[in-house]
């Protein structure tokens, strides 16, 4: 017969052993950096921020500040950001990363960066390429990666083409993302931020003013090469459109992915006219009393 100080002692094994013993409290902050960009860098055009976080029971969420200002949270162990710095000014700027375990522990890294575009473009501005505000639709999408996601300023985020077969053959063989700038814009430039694996093998920028004539502005492109994830691509435009089409005539691999699409317009050039001056009176020579 078992006797009451050994049943306690088995409860006490197996109950330990289980790891039904409630833990001690956790009071130790994570710990977060920001990976790109460097401390004290000069950057420019569009930048992928990017904070990775450990902690020992685990992150809960990463937050990315530019200035103070919330622009990204990943609710895993890292975020990202992908900053247009054309729309700020040529100044030194602030970024910070804020961690949070899954014990409400915080801890904060916090960077300074120069940012310094050659035009600084701002809309209306002087020069240069101004990046131009965007809608979105698409061909069919995966679900929970709709078109909007390729244009939410978020490099976590990413519009996926829909991908199925039927008896064995693709369903799909051809995808599209139509953009819509609101009214028509003499263009500059797209960027086309692909995932390296799921990207296009085949693909081609179109520009049209009424959603039926299409316009070839570039064709036969390819998302492969570039040795980071996203890929990005940028491709001079030019013409006057109020509607721009990526259209993926193959895939890379079963369907294409899209972390986002910027499109950028002409700005005006400099004016480096001066004003015209006249003294209307008194006449040249005149003699005045």
């Amino acid at each position: 017969m078992i006797s009451p100080k050994s049943t306690l002692i088995l409860f006490l094994t197996v109950f330990f052993s289980l790891g039904m013993a409630p833990k001690p409290p956790d009071n130790i902050a994570p710990q977060v950096s920001i990976t790109v960009p460097s401390n004290n860098a000069t950057i420019s055009g569009i930048v992928n921020i990017q904070a990775q976080a450990t902690d020992n029971r685990g992150v809960s969420k990463v937050e990315i500040y530019v200035d103070n200002a919330l622009k990204a949270t990943g609710y895993a162990a890292s975020a990202s950001y992908a900053w247009d710095t054309s729309a700020s000014p040529n100044a030194a700027h602030t970024l910070k990363a804020i961690a949070t375990d899954k014990s409400n522990n915080t801890a904060q890294a916090q960077i300074n960066v120069t940012v310094n575009n050659a035009v600084p473009p701002t809309p209306g501005g002087v020069g240069g390429q101004v990046p131009v505000s965007l809608s979105v639709v698409s061909s069919f999408s995966n679900i929970n990666k709709s078109a909007a996601q390729a244009i939410d300023n978020n490099l976590s985020t990413y519009w996926q083409g829909q991908y199925s077969t039927f008896f064995g053959r693709k369903t799909f063989t051809s995808w599209w993302l139509r953009l819509d700038l609101g009214k028509p814009y003499d263009l500059a430039k797209i960027s086309i931020f692909w995932d390296k694996a799921y990207g296009a093998a085949n693909y081609s920028i179109q520009g049209s003013n009424d959603y039926t004539t299409w316009a070839n502005l570039q064709t036969n492109l390819s998302s492969a090469g570039g040795s980071t994830n996203p890929n990005q691509k940028d491709h001079l435009i030019t013409g006057t459109y109020q509607h721009i089409r990526v259209f993926i005539n193959k895939a890379q691999l079963l369907y294409p992915r899209v972390y986002e699409v910027k499109i950028y317009r002409v700005g005006a050039p400099p004016d480096t006219q001066g004003p015209t001056l006249e003294i209307t009176s008194p006449k040249d020579g005149e003699v005045i009393r």
